[in-house]
């Protein structure tokens, strides 16, 4: 199973789809910096998990619109994209505006860049294989 993390990410457009588009490419090669320059596939996580702070400076649905939705909106907007499951918990900017645009745009069973979100509330917890289990809490 293949998972993506990403948190910190509505600085704005270029910053956010930069990111956006590594996460909605099927595969990515990675080479270490030292002298052995290994270089180690990856794939595209089977679910995406953002980790906090979806935008910067303040949450208003504005901001989310046009730091988060649209750039990666035209990030996963490629022919045949796979579009992960998405989980996402609020950061401190999220709750300027005491959740409401998250609420709305995450828990209210919408559609992030072509993905209905799953979750219902600011936190979530993912039963994965193996019996492993993902707590995301937003305290």
């Amino acid at each position: 199973m293949w998972l993506d993390y990403i948190s910190d990410v509505g600085d704005g457009f270029d910053s956010t789809y930069t990111m956006a588009y590594h996460l909605a490419r099927p595969n990515l090669d990675v080479a270490t910096l030292d002298e052995s320059k290994n270089i180690y596939s990856t794939k595209q996580g089977e679910i995406l998990i953002f980790g906090g702070d979806e935008v910067y400076p303040t949450a208003s649905m504005q901001t989310y619109n046009e730091r988060l939705l649209k750039p990666y909106k035209a990030a996963f907007s490629q022919k045949n994209a796979f579009i992960p499951a998405i989980f996402v918990v609020p950061g401190n900017h999220d709750w300027y505006d005491s959740l409401v645009s998250f609420s709305r745009i995450f828990c209210e069973g919408l559609k992030f860049f072509g993905s209905k979100t799953l979750q219902n509330r600011s936190y979530f917890a993912l039963k994965l294989i193996h019996g492993w289990w993902l707590f995301g809490t937003d305290m």
